[in-house]
């Protein structure tokens, strides 16, 4: 699989599990149990870090070239 094709898949994962995670955050009160948030809200988060890292790794001669280039001397 390429690039592009990995990107569209891990962005919109990326997406839905973060607005999951807020989702679920701020209705909290709505679940039947503590149990059943905390394990809806840390798998949310376990999905969240893992895409965030996959789409760093995806993006990452982006993030070189933009954050870590070389500024001319003045």
């Amino acid at each position: 699989m390429n690039k592009p094709r990995w990107l569209k898949t891990v962005n919109p994962l990326l997406t839905a599990a973060v607005c999951a995670m807020l989702a679920s955050g701020l209705l909290r009160k709505q679940f039947p149990s503590r149990d059943m948030f905390l394990m809806f809200h840390q798998t949310c988060a376990g999905v969240v870090a893992a895409s965030a890292a996959l789409h760093l790794a995806l993006n990452w001669n982006w993030v070189v070239a933009t954050y870590f280039r070389r500024h001319p001397p003045r």
